[in-house]
């Protein structure tokens, strides 16, 4: 049985990408979302013990009742000219009505072929939208229902300078992208099978030296349910957290299945240290590029029940691309959670 959880910071925080930073005059860094390595840090610390899955962080607001709505990143395969909005699909042979380029596996990005500037705008969505957004290859999610990640999680400039041994240094002044809560009804959920009784510490460090967040139960969250069937075995694949697989932006798939084309973000930086699957011995730091949240697979099955059959299988859960232990380590940590839903070979304004 699993059990979700509201991760509250209490400050502004900072959380790094993982790519070397060197302090010094101009020297600059942005502070990213947390990422499944981050909260099964703040988790493993609240428990004081290895949890056997995690899923998620999901940017949440409360509502009343103490119920909590996650958010999404707007599907990439929903593009925007002004306030104009298409959502695009592979079209049947040849790809009518849609441009197409080339994309890191030799994929196919979708692009409207018209003289507008078509773009992705990096929105988010409420968990309600996103279902219906899976559900009906026909919805084009509306903008005037969308959130600016910058008015719910605002940047905060700050100057930092480098130190050694309590001391600071000359010359090695640096700015610092800080990220703070619009408002306190904002969190980060996560998904795991830790009992409530098991939390030892409902204060946590997260998000840099000397910062912290609040553990509180979420209570019970409802995700998309798997679909009761994929016409024509056409399969979407929404990529919920950052995915890390051994094939680089190529999902672990069934050899059969074919990616017919995809919208892919470009890759996510994602670093992780040991100390998140072991909090007793601390672990050397790994470096990976993540195929981003909100990254869109247009899959091709041999036939509807094949479909279904790994539907039922994988929705909702973490794509696991192999056997060894790193690659469950890193799934059952949250990165890879992929949803299902369905794509026709029309596009849809």
């Amino acid at each position: 049985m699993s059990h979700w959880y509201a991760i509250r910071p209490s400050d502004t925080f900072l959380i790094r990408d993982g790519r070397n930073f060197v302090t010094g005059d101009g020297s600059k860094y942005e502070s990213t979302l947390p990422n499944p390595s981050t909260v099964g840090g703040a988790m493993g610390a609240a428990i004081g013990d290895r949890f056997g899955f995690l899923r998620g962080p999901y940017l949440a607001k409360r509502l009343p009742g103490d119920e909590w709505l996650p958010y999404f990143p707007l599907p990439m395969n929903v593009l925007s000219s002004g306030k104009e909005r298409q959502r695009v699909s592979p079209s049947s042979a040849p790809l009518e009505g849609v441009t197409t380029s080339v994309v890191i596996g030799g994929r196919l990005t979708l692009q409207p072929d018209d003289d507008e500037s078509w773009e992705y705008n990096q929105t988010l969505i409420s968990v309600d939208i996103l279902k219906e957004f899976l559900e009906d290859d026909a919805y084009v999610p509306d903008h005037r229902e969308e959130e600016i990640l910058e008015e719910v999680i605002p940047i905060e400039d700050r100057i930092g300078i480098a130190r050694d041994d309590g001391q600071t240094i000359d010359g090695f002044l640096y700015q610092a992208q800080h990220r703070r809560p619009a408002k306190e009804g904002v969190a980060f959920v996560v998904e795991t099978d830790q009992e409530p009784n098991s939390v030892k510490h409902r204060a946590v460090p997260f998000g840099g030296s000397g910062r912290h967040a609040s553990i509180e139960d979420a209570g019970d969250i409802e995700f998309p349910e798997v679909l009761p069937e994929y016409p024509g075995g056409r399969l979407l694949l929404y990529v919920a957290t950052p995915g890390i697989w051994s094939a680089g932006s190529t999902p672990p798939l069934p050899e059969d299945v074919s990616i017919v084309a995809a919208n892919i973000g470009s890759p996510q930086p994602i670093a992780i240290g040991g100390s998140y699957q072991n909090l007793k011995k601390k672990l050397s730091t790994s470096f990976f590029w993540a195929v981003p949240a909100g990254s869109v697979y247009f899959l091709q099955f041999s036939s509807e029940e094949a479909a279904q059959d790994w539907a039922i299988k994988h929705h909702g859960e973490a794509l696991v691309a192999g056997d060894s232990k790193k690659e469950k380590d890193r799934a059952s940590t949250g990165f890879g959670v992929v949803f299902t839903g369905v794509w026709s070979t029309q596009d849809h304004d």
